[in-house]
Parts: structure tokens; C-alpha cells; sequence
């Protein structure tokens, strides 16, 4: 953070003004999730049984496995304002806490500084140490039965300390094992969702490889055009003959290299400023270009036709 120190003035307001900007959007998309999944639990209760998962995906639009999450982070965080800075990713790591640790969790650890990794291995951290806390109620439960079942060869009957013992025991069993499982699940469908956003990120760096290749090539033929130009201005008008199929021929091949730049949409939106202005001027190029060779086409003797 030291190279903040030599920001000149007008920058560190921009900075400023831009993670202003930035908290708000990241508020108004967690807002968004929540009323989502306020949204999607609601129709679960109206739906039949196991028909929830096909209505999200043939009538919301969204996959299954995304309208459970939103379904269970609702649920889960409803509207407290300590997870609304949290992201998407980690409250989605932390629903494999077991339930009702979750406000426990964020008080025990700086969750909005984590990375996504980190709040990962927490959570592990946690289940881990519920495990073993199933596994302490066990073994107390198997001494508890050991003494009941030597306290039941004696009279009189087994004291009802014992017997209330046992009972609270079977009660935290029961619900730590129940915790466990639905922890398991989350873990399980968080590995399969990790694996394709993994696939997805390799995709989109292969388009931006492939999109940065595009633009390199389409600024070295902007160079080689700009001197083809300017040599042109030195040497006096071109001799060579300029024919209806020479033009044709030349705009075909322009259309064959620069097809897919009208459905490169979803390249664009992840490119970074510099690259798309470069895009930009070799656009803004060849529309003049266009607009002087339509005025051109268009010059008759004794002045210009006006459509």
C-alpha cells in the first residue's frame, strides 16, 4: 500500500469515490440475492415435493444447484447487515457450517478480508472440530450406557440422573449428526460447483488469449494500413486500377477476418478499458473511412446527391 503515498491528489479522490461506488453495488447485490432467495423459498413451500428444482430451472431460469443456494442463503442470513459486505462466494462457503454458527463464525474471524480460500479452509476448520465434537458425545454416551448397564445388574433401578443424562445425550447426538450430514452435502455440492467454476475460468482466459490475439493482429494491420497511407501521400495518387471487383474482393476478405467482432459481446465485457478503446479507434477508422467513400460514391459533375 506504500505506492498509494505518490497517487497525485485527483487520483486518490477517484480511488475514494470509486469504492464508494463499489460498496454500494456489492450492498445492492447482496440485497438482491436475499430477495431472491426470500423469493425462491417461498414457491418451495407452495411446490410439490421434488418438483422445486425443475421450476427454478424451467420457469426462474437459473440453475438448480444455484436456486438451492440462494434458497439456503436466505434462509440461512435472511437480512442481517454483517453478511451484506461478505460476497456471493463465501456466504455460499459458509453454509456448510453447521447450523446456527454462522454469526460465531464471522465474530471469530475477519471474513470480509478473507479470500474465498480462506473462509474455505475455516469453514473445513469448523466441521472438522464439530466432528470431533460428535465423536466426544459418543464416547461420553458409551461410558453413560457402560455405567447404565452396570448400574441395571444391581438394584435398585438405574438413578435418574443417569437416565436424564442419557436422554440429553441422545438429543445433542442426534442434532450434531444432523448437522454433520447437511455439512457433508454443502461440502459435496461445493466441490462440484469449485470444478465448474474452475471450467469457466479456463474458458474465459482462452477467450481473452484468443480476444488479446484479435487485437494485436488488428493493430499491426492498422499500422501497415497508416503507412500503406501515408506512403501513398508521398508517391502522388495510386496508378493501380481500382475495379468493382478489387472492392468486392478486398471486402470480402475484411468480412472473413472481422466476422465475429459483431458477436464478441460477452469478450468485450470482460476486456479491460485499454483494450476495447483499441477496438474503439480502429472502429472510429474505418467509419470515416466509410462515411469519405459514401460521399465519394455520391459526388456527381457539379456537386454531391443528396439522398
Amino acid at each position: 500500500m506504500n505506492e498509494l503515498a505518490t497517487l497525485k491528489q485527483g487520483q486518490i479522490a477517484l480511488l475514494d469515490a470509486l469504492a464508494v461506488e463499489a460498496r454500494t453495488y456489492a450492498e445492492n447485490a447482496y440485497a438482491n440475492m436475499m430477495a431472491l432467495g426470500r423469493v425462491l423459498s417461498q414457491a418451495k413451500e407452495i411446490l410439490p415435493h421434488g418438483e422445486f428444482l425443475a421450476w427454478v430451472e424451467e420457469k426462474v431460469g437459473i440453475s438448480s444447484r444455484y436456486g438451492e443456494h440462494f434458497a439456503s442463503c436466505y434462509r440461512v442470513y435472511g437480512d442481517k447487515p454483517e453478511y451484506a459486505k461478505l460476497g456471493k462466494s463465501k456466504l455460499i462457503k459458509m453454509l456448510a457450517l453447521p447450523a446456527g454458527t454462522q454469526d460465531d463464525f464471522i465474530a471469530e474471524n475477519d471474513v470480509e478480508n478473507m479470500s474465498v480460500r480462506e473462509v474455505e479452509a475455516a469453514v473445513k476448520k469448523v466441521r472438522e472440530e464439530a466432528r470431533k465434537e460428535i465423536e466426544k458425545e459418543r464416547e461420553a454416551r458409551r461410558r453413560a450406557e457402560d455405567r447404565a448397564e452396570e448400574l441395571a445388574n444391581r438394584p435398585p433401578e438405574i438413578p435418574d440422573d443417569v437416565a436424564e443424562d442419557l436422554r440429553r445425550k441422545d438429543a445433542d447426538i442426534a442434532r450434531l449428526s444432523q448437522q454433520a450430514t447437511e455439512a457433508v452435502n454443502t461440502a459435496m455440492e461445493l466441490r462440484r460447483e469449485n470444478t465448474k467454476l474452475r471450467r469457466d475460468n479456463d474458458e474465459t482466459e482462452a477467450l481473452l488469449t484468443q480476444t488479446q490475439e484479435l487485437y494485436d493482429q488488428s493493430q499491426r494491420e492498422l499500422h501497415s494500413a497508416k503507412s500503406a497511407m501515408a506512403r501513398e501521400e508521398d508517391d502522388g495518387p495510386s496508378v493501380v486500377e481500382f475495379t468493382i471487383d478489387s472492392f468486392d474482393a478486398a471486402v470480402g476478405e475484411f468480412m472473413r477476418s472481422c466476422a465475429r467482432l459483431p458477436y464478441m459481446g460477452a469478450a468485450f465485457a470482460v476486456m479491460d478499458h485499454e483494450q476495447r478503446q483499441g477496438y474503439e479507434s480502429i472502429l472510429r477508422i474505418v467509419e470515416g473511412w466509410c462515411a469519405s467513400s459514401r460521399e465519394a460514391i455520391n459526388t456527381v459533375s457539379g456537386g454531391i446527391i443528396i439522398e
